[in-house]
């Protein structure tokens, strides 16, 4: 998926929707966007008292991509006086310790965050299961996205969505 996709108002919704409950109130003001790592900033429209949200979609989850997060969390925090909430899309291996289920949605993990992030959530790209929360619905697309087969063959209305955004001209 591209960068450009990421600012999509549909988009950026199926990621604030699902964490904070808020919708058409974000927009992405900066991105990070390395082979393996990438990091999209989401800020909360004026108007909105929202958190601001990170969201980092690393090849895999380890200790090594939550030392990035802590870090990205803490130069945030220097630049804007407010402590984000952190989203972890996990398109690849989940491996860490130390992860409990979320109480916002127990298909989703949490990570002890309270001193660098208002929450830390690992969203796993689980399986073609039907209905597909939104959320994991994305992570699931951006895992399989090269395989244009797979993609074409799932009816998630979500997958349908972003399938849509990335065969725009």
């Amino acid at each position: 998926m591209t960068k450009t996709n990421f600012q999509e108002p549909k988009v950026i919704n199926i990621i604030t929707k699902a964490v904070l409950d808020v919708e058409d109130s974000y927009f992405m003001r900066s991105t990070t966007w390395a082979d393996d790592f990438h990091q999209i900033r989401y800020f909360p429209r004026v108007e909105h008292s929202s958190l601001p949200v990170i969201v980092g979609i690393p090849n895999k989850c380890n200790h090594y991509t939550v030392k990035e997060a802590i870090s990205e969390c803490l130069e945030f925090y220097d630049q804007h006086n407010v402590t984000p909430c952190y989203v972890f899309l996990c398109v690849g291996e989940l491996d860490l310790i130390g992860l409990s289920p979320s109480f916002i949605n127990s298909k989703w993990y949490e990570f002890d965050s309270y001193i660098w992030a208002e929450m830390c959530l690992f969203i796993p790209k689980g399986d073609m299961n039907r209905p597909m929360d939104p959320l994991i619905a994305l992570t699931w697309f951006l895992a399989n996205y090269k395989d244009k087969n797979v993609l074409e063959d799932n009816d998630d209305p979500t997958v349908r969505l972003l399938n849509a955004l990335e065969s725009k001209p």
